[in-house]
């Protein structure tokens, strides 16, 4: 059985289900063919990405409790890596989020997973994907409670090497009424602004494992993502207003790996300069705020044997040496002028000392991990770019390593 397939445990409150084998024929089920371009599709939420292929989609399932979770249940087969997906829309039919994950090949397999549908969510369709085709069957969408939501962290995490997150620093140190709120129940707005990693990021359901630390918190959590978008989009003020003021954050969480492209005409403050300016912008507007660096993305170990998940040797992660074996200077960028080099990372940690801001290291824990883990190539992922379910996990470990730590900081 792949690493992240698994037994559903006791079930919650069924909102949908399809029993037996379901395809386009199955009432109310649709299949919506490939748009790709030039090799290439569209993902709002995600970007210009290689082909996933054509999907498989549910009926639009309401959604009866928004900032909840939820599980769902499925079987599942596909000769490829194939992809399983929730897409969530608000009242007015918009997507605003959506949450992919993996179909490993190999064989039939029953699935189980938990999701979170944030504030304003009133609907979700499920769907499926697949360049090669996926069969499906027995597919259950319920409600599920976020201790279950933290039990399920906790199952598909003990399928992983553990990620070492060295002292952490004060990612309160510009929120600490943040802090207080976690502490003391205040109902609370936290926000996740950033791009499709950020996303990833998000529904790792970190948030869930935050609220069994925290059990008297009261935490609105929500997410504002724009596919391969960084703060040079976000800094300006129509679309500051849209993607950031409208959600009445408390406190602003600013990640992503789409932050450090070339400056255009059209966005001319790029990387860490647009980073601050945000940062500012958030704080003026009456938000706390936090950063937080990239997080696991690209696996950039190049191992021989990738193709047939052979396992890769563990070796330390030094950044500088592996942006140069790869010839590059940034991180996650085929453009060695663009992304986020060394330089640039240690200038953004300096930068928000600086400013007295608290800074969230993502990037140093989770590769350190994935170099020393073994695992084979992309073993955590669901495409070149992102995060499966598995990868997810270590994410959501580093951010609440991070958030945990708070509990030991007094006024």
């Amino acid at each position: 059985m792949p690493a992240a397939a698994m037994a559903v445990a006791v079930r919650g409150a069924a909102l949908f289900s399809a029993d037996g084998l379901v395809s386009d024929k199955t009432p109310g089920w649709r299949f919506e063919a490939s748009g790709a371009k030039g090799g290439k599709s569209f993902n709002p939420l995600e970007g210009w990405y290689p082909d996933k292929g054509g999907k498989l989609i549910s009926p639009r399932i309401p959604i009866p409790t928004a900032n909840a979770y939820y599980r769902i249940s499925f079987t599942a087969s596909a000769p490829e890596r194939a992809y399983e997906a929730i897409a969530f829309y608000d009242a007015a039919g918009v997507m605003v989020a959506d949450n992919y994950d993996v179909v490993y090949p190999g064989g039939t397999n029953r699935y189980g997973r938990v999701i979170f549908a944030q504030e304003g969510v009133k609907e979700a369709e499920i769907f499926f994907q697949s360049p090669t085709g996926c069969t499906v069957s027995d597919v259950r969408f319920e409600t599920a409670t976020a201790e279950e939501a933290a039990a399920w962290c906790d199952e598909v995490y003990a399928r992983l090497p553990p990620v070492t997150v060295g002292p952490a620093g004060d990612a309160f140190l510009s929120a600490p009424k943040t802090l207080d709120a976690l502490k003391t129940g205040k109902p609370w707005r936290i926000l996740l602004l950033g791009d499709s990693i950020v996303q990833d990021a998000f529904h790792s359901q970190f948030h869930a494992l935050v609220k069994r630390a925290y059990p008297k918190s009261d935490v609105t959590w929500l997410v504002s993502v724009r596919g391969s978008t960084g703060c040079w989009f976000y800094r300006i003020p129509e679309n500051f207003g849209q993607w950031v003021a409208s959600y009445r954050p408390d406190c602003v969480i600013v990640g992503g790996i789409s932050n450090w492209p070339k400056a255009t005409d059209e966005f001319p403050v790029t990387g860490n300069d647009a980073i601050f300016e945000v940062g500012e912008r958030i704080r003026a507007a009456g938000a706390e705020l936090i950063v937080m660096s990239p997080a696991l993305s690209v696996d950039t170990r190049l191992p021989k044997g990738a193709e047939a998940m052979a396992s890769v040797p563990p070796r330390a992660w030094d950044a500088a040496a592996e942006a140069e074996a790869l010839g590059l200077t940034g991180y996650g960028t085929e453009t060695p002028q663009d992304g986020l080099s060394p330089e640039r990372f240690a200038a953004l940690k300096n930068g928000c000392a600086d400013r007295g801001w608290g800074f969230i290291d993502v990037l140093t824990p989770s590769y350190g991990w994935l170099y020393k883990s073994g695992l084979p190539f992309q073993f955590f992922s669901r495409d070149h770019v992102h995060s499966g379910e598995l990868g997810k996990q270590i994410v959501g470990r580093v951010l609440l390593a991070h958030l945990v730590a708070g509990k030991r900081r007094t006024p």
